[in-house]
């Protein structure tokens, strides 16, 4: 008799709030991710969204991100930027968001998750 293994992999993710990144010169935020299972590694897909409200909301998009990374299943964290390094600037004080959708892409799909940060008020230099 032959028991079969399922391979699994649960991957989790917080959102920091918004913030001035000196050394990035921008309103950033940042997503730490980490995944547990029984398989080595899974490669997770996350979709990053920085909104502003200058006054009135609704808010409205400022930047986003769209990054694949492998994670290591049952190692430490590993950081996702919005919007990524080297990329769009985002300058201007006002009130800020951060939401993401991340989903395991391989080696087989996983179900969608969502997470956002506070809405919080960022002055920039």
């Amino acid at each position: 008799m032959s028991t079969k293994r399922t391979r699994w992999a649960k991957c989790t993710g917080t959102v920091n709030n918004p913030h001035w990144s000196k050394g990035g010169k921008s309103v950033i935020f940042k997503t730490r991710l980490s995944c547990k299972g029984n398989i080595p590694r899974v490669h997770v897909r996350v979709r990053g969204q920085l909104l502003k409200c200058p006054g009135l909301c609704p808010p409205s998009t400022v930047a986003t991100s769209d990054e694949t990374k492998t994670v290591a299943v049952n190692g430490g964290n590993v950081t996702y930027y919005t919007p990524k390094p080297k990329g769009k600037k985002i300058r201007g004080d006002g009130s800020y968001q951060g939401k993401v959708t991340m989903q395991i892409t391989s080696p087989f799909p996983g179900t969608k998750g969502s997470a956002g940060s506070k809405l919080v008020k960022v002055d920039t230099p």
